[in-house]
């Protein structure tokens, strides 16, 4: 599951096989990790955010992984939902403007990092050629 400590899944036992052992070849079950879950295994406790501060957090993405607002917003109503209005928005686009686009990566980096810390502003980095060696290179 790559993070140290994550709650792994639970499995249902059928009467004629009373473990929950993983076997080669069992369905996938999918872990259900939400904000809530990452600040309860890692101590991460409410914190007082200065929204007009300068403190900021931010996501970089490459080869056109790209996020969607709605998607984003769905995220903050389904997860964190004591949210206040605006948490759910990226305050700052670089490398590109925002451009409407479904990456799987992209998207869950800006979610997870925002979901945890919400209130904090989140900049979206984005430069989406495929030339990752060349993007990696402009980025820093």
């Amino acid at each position: 599951f790559g993070l140290h400590g994550m709650p792994l899944p639970s499995r249902a036992t059928s009467s004629s096989r009373q473990s929950s052992k993983i076997e080669i070849g069992d369905p996938p079950v999918p872990a259900n990790i939400t904000p809530a879950v990452l600040a309860a295994t890692y101590s991460i406790g409410p914190q007082a955010v200065n929204r007009g501060g300068r403190n900021r957090q931010g996501v970089a993405e490459f080869q056109a992984q790209y996020m969607n607002g709605a998607d984003l917003k769905t995220f903050f109503s389904r997860f964190v939902p004591n949210a206040s209005t605006g948490d759910d928005s990226v305050s700052k686009f670089v490398g590109i403007p925002y451009h409407e686009g479904y990456g799987e990566e992209a998207l869950l980096d800006v979610e997870y990092i925002m979901g945890v810390a919400p209130g904090v502003k989140t900049e979206f980095w984005e430069w989406p050629n495929n030339d990752f060696c060349g993007d990696l290179h402009n980025y820093t």
